[in-house]
């Protein structure tokens, strides 16, 4: 499979995982009230609107908008030099960030609170778009710390 198309599936991927964020959104809005228990007490379903950002912590909507663009920005810069190095793996993890992002900040514009409705009581509450982030993240990370650093080791001259 050549490298161009596997960067097309991945965007199609991309884009799949960010109309199921916003598709199970849309449910639980929709049924609000409802409640989906998966395993008692440990993991349900069910809306909660989320005025804050990361983890729950308040932000003021300017500083919001600011960082927003930033990042943007930077994923931006990083998706395309990792389509100029041909970089699958690290542009499937910007791919999912950017849609975990544009999903929480769709619900931002339409709803002025991000939709939370994954419950895990001992933890916090969250949405699709925020896992994709987090794996992403802790992939990229993984892949810095135990691929990148081995790769640009150079060999000890005896």
């Amino acid at each position: 499979m050549s490298v161009k198309l596997k960067f097309i599936l991945i965007s199609l991927a991309g884009v799949v995982a960010l109309l199921l964020d916003q598709i199970t959104k849309n449910y639980f809005v929709a049924n609000q009230g409802s409640q989906i228990t998966i395993w008692e007490p440990l993991l349900f379903f069910s809306f909660q609107g989320n005025p804050n950002v990361a983890f729950g912590l308040p932000i003021n909507i300017v500083i919001y908008i600011i960082m927003t663009a930033i990042i943007f920005g930077l994923l931006v810069y990083m998706t395309y030099q990792t389509l100029k190095r041909k970089e699958v793996f690290q542009f499937a993890l910007i791919i999912f960030i950017i849609a975990g992002a544009l999903g929480n900040i769709i619900d931002r514009i339409r709803f002025g609170y991000v939709i939370d409705f994954i419950h895990v009581p001992f933890w916090s509450i969250f949405n699709l778009a925020d896992i994709y982030i987090v794996i992403a993240v802790i992939l990229w990370m993984g892949y810095i710390i135990f691929y990148e650093s081995k790769r640009k080791k150079v060999p000890k001259e005896s």
